[in-house]
């Protein structure tokens, strides 16, 4: 999977037929975790040991600058990547010391 480059604009404007970056992100998140609440689960954990200090009530439109910085590291360890296990080994390679 090539995702784009994350750029701070894309949490506060929207562009009908495009799905932001990382949402796309958000998504095979979720999906890389099992899905469902685990998903859900693993996502909010990986964002956060990418950098995203803020709950989820917290929209990302409020800080775009450290969002932008988060969905950017975790873009950078998995573009390219197509396989679903793949991507979950190299996430918790990538941030295993902040997510400890």
């Amino acid at each position: 999977m090539e995702l784009e480059n994350i750029v701070v604009e894309d949490f506060s404007s929207f562009q009908p037929g495009r799905v932001a970056p990382h949402v796309k992100i958000e998504q095979l998140l979720t999906q890389v975790g099992g899905g469902g609440s685990d998903g859900i689960k693993f996502t909010k954990r990986i964002i956060k040991a990418a950098g995203w200090r803020y709950p989820s009530i917290h929209g990302y439109a409020k800080n775009p600058q450290q969002a932008a910085t988060a969905f950017s590291a975790i873009r950078d360890v998995i573009n390219g990547v197509e396989d679903k296990a793949a991507v979950a080994a190299k996430l918790e390679a990538a941030f295993v010391t902040e997510l400890e």
